[in-house]
């Protein structure tokens, strides 16, 4: 094993440069100071917005203090980040949050008073005053909850009734991070190794099926065990979430959980609808994960077995970047410029240091550029780490091309841009790689999607179900959970898939169901990548500079149903998610003949 450097082992040029957001932690101390003794002056505009000036210079007001506390939060974050055992930074960082949470009390003002306003007087204010009729989509997407605002006192009941509603997932998280002991097993070297939910991902993915085995058997175990009380967990989460959607007098959970980021329901169902026409492709892929693996029987411990070898080569950081750099010159001179711009000026925090956060991510706001945290080790799942995380930057960047109040981008969107770097760079691989590389180039593919599409809309499946049971008053026990997900995995993995007891509990372990209707979006926003990789694949840099003009440059500046379709993407019907399919049948048919 490598030893692990410390930070001041590390070159300078693998190290992020953070002085361009503060120069020092004292720089941050004295505008933390600033900001914290100017955190209610925003209150001055209580009870007065019932004029277009008096509602722009709230919102001018308010964007100062946003920006002001978005740069001292990022700073403090990625200095936590370099080393998450520094007391310091870990108390900047929760000072930042607490004085986050005071603006916010300083401004809830705003929006109450806003919803005050009808619709008619609010457009006269924007024609009154061109400076603040930027702002008219923001104030419109406030305003379109009016119909779902109940009165002072029931609003009241609900806020203090909060806290009770994030009990399933609090205890769940718990129990579930805390409480539930795996017990340990034989790794591949038979040396006795502790199974825990991090642990269980490297070992269901062994080379051993007997690790693969064993490992299953302990986890699903221990779920099985507590099956009864997950249960009545997951009953009373969804309990409250159909209780919250029918106080504000939507139409089901579903649409109280879609609509506030401006999503139709239909969305939801048409992906579930269209991806069901493709779960064929899914059943002949598990029969060649059956062939290859050579097996009497497919078990669920091992789906996650690759069926191709992984190269021994490994890259190194400038190796790795090189690559990426071929695979994304169709988006364009610019886009590259910018690439490069990353690595020169330190942007990128790159190598694995003692204490440093694990994983990787992109991060930023509108008055700094943004970093990227890696832990680049050589493996070929680093490079396109880079070229996931090079995406969500580039997204960030042309969002913040946008005025302030419209440079984010909404999580529906969030994962479009880096997923669609990681298949120019799949495309542009697989064009020049042997045979042993382009076997594994296609079974890390068709992994991705079946885990990342397919998996998730199954997720979604489960999750609509179970809503709609409690809302036609139907019990939700353990019995019947594990008879709806037991169903529903048959129905994704065929028969082919010999299931057993533990398969029928997975529900149990997926934390992402107390966030509910979450995890479609994984599924979309693969659907969508697909389809625009596929574009600038095939017309270059005319679809690249369509994709950067009409998607990533747009922000929140326009519903995020409408950005997608000026590009092509219209997940209302079922046309991206055949293009998907396309991919995934092009793909599949490749590895039936590596491998056969």
């Amino acid at each position: 094993m490598e030893k692990v450097l410390n930070r001041a082992e590390v070159e300078e040029k693998y190290k992020w440069d953070l002085t361009h957001i503060f120069k020092s932690d004292e720089e941050w101390e004295k505008a933390y100071a600033q900001a914290k003794a100017s955190v209610h002056d925003i209150e001055r505009f209580k009870g007065r917005l019932d004029s277009a000036g008096t509602i722009l210079e709230a919102l001018k007001e308010s964007e100062d203090k946003a920006r002001k506390l978005e740069r001292l939060s990022y700073y403090a974050g990625l200095k936590s980040a370099e080393d998450t055992r520094a007391p310091k930074y870990q108390s900047m960082a929760q000072r930042t949050q607490m004085l986050g949470i005071k603006y916010a009390s300083a401004y809830s003002f705003f929006e109450p008073e806003i919803l005050r306003l009808s619709n008619r007087k609010i457009d006269s204010f924007c024609q009154e005053l061109p400076a603040l009729a930027m702002y008219k989509r923001h104030l419109q997407r406030i305003t379109r909850e009016r119909r779902h605002i109940l009165s002072d006192k029931e609003e009241k009941i609900l806020a203090m009734a909060a806290n009770l509603a994030s009990g399933p997932g609090d205890v769940f998280n718990l129990l579930n991070n805390a409480d539930l002991k795996f017990g340990k097993i034989l790794d591949e070297n038979n040396r006795e190794a502790e199974l825990t939910i991090s642990t269980y991902s490297k070992f269901i993915k062994s080379k051993d099926r007997r690790v693969r085995e064993q490992a299953y058997g302990l986890f699903s175990g221990k779920y099985l065990e507590h099956r009864n009380s997950l249960a009545a967990l997951r009953n009373a989460s969804v309990k409250n979430y159909v209780f919250y959607a029918r106080a504000r007098k939507y139409n089901d959970s579903l649409d109280y959980a879609l609509y506030p980021d401006e999503i139709s329901t239909k969305v939801f169902l048409n992906l579930i609808d269209s991806v069901n026409d493709a779960i064929p492709l899914l059943h002949r892929y598990v029969s060649l994960k059956k062939r290859a693996l050579g097996y009497s029987e497919l078990r669920m411990w091992d789906m996650y077995a690759y069926i191709a070898k992984e190269p021994d080569k490994k890259q190194s950081y400038e190796e790795a970047f090189s690559t990426v750099k071929k695979a994304l010159e169709p988006m364009g001179k610019d886009y590259i410029d910018t690439f490069e711009k990353m690595s020169r000026e330190r942007w990128i925090d790159v190598l694995p240091t003692q204490n440093k956060l694990s994983g990787a991510f992109s991060s930023g706001i509108y008055d700094a550029h943004p970093h990227i945290l890696l832990n680049h080790v050589g493996e070929l799942h680093d490079t396109f780490t880079i070229a996931h995380e090079i995406g969500h930057s580039m997204h960030t960047l042309y969002s913040n091309t946008q005025p302030f109040v419209y440079s984010s981008y909404t999580n529906f969107c969030a994962e479009i841009a880096s997923t669609t770097n990681e298949q120019l760079l799949m495309r542009q691989m697989l064009s020049t790689a042997d045979d042993q590389l382009k076997a594994y180039l296609l079974n890390q593919l068709l992994e991705d999607l079946r885990s990342s599409l397919y998996r998730q809309t199954m997720f979604s499946e489960f999750e609509r179900e179970t809503h709609s049971m409690v809302e036609r008053d139907e019990p939700l026990n353990a019995d019947n959970l594990c008879r709806l997900y037991a169903g529903l995995n048959e129905k994704y993995y065929s028969k082919e898939l010999v299931a057993d007891e533990g398969v029928s509990v997975e529900w149990a372990r997926i934390p992402h169901f107390y966030t509910n209707f979450y995890v479609y979006s994984y599924a979309t926003g693969v659907i969508a990548a697909l389809a625009i990789s596929k574009d600038i694949f095939e017309r270059g840099e005319q679809a690249a500079k369509e994709y950067v003009d009409n998607f990533l440059k747009a922000g929140t500046s326009k519903p995020p149903l409408e950005i997608l379709q000026s590009v092509g993407v219209d997940l209302t019907t079922k046309k991206p998610m055949k293009k998907a399919a396309q991919v995934v049948e092009e793909n599949l048919k490749e590895l039936e003949k590596l491998l056969t």
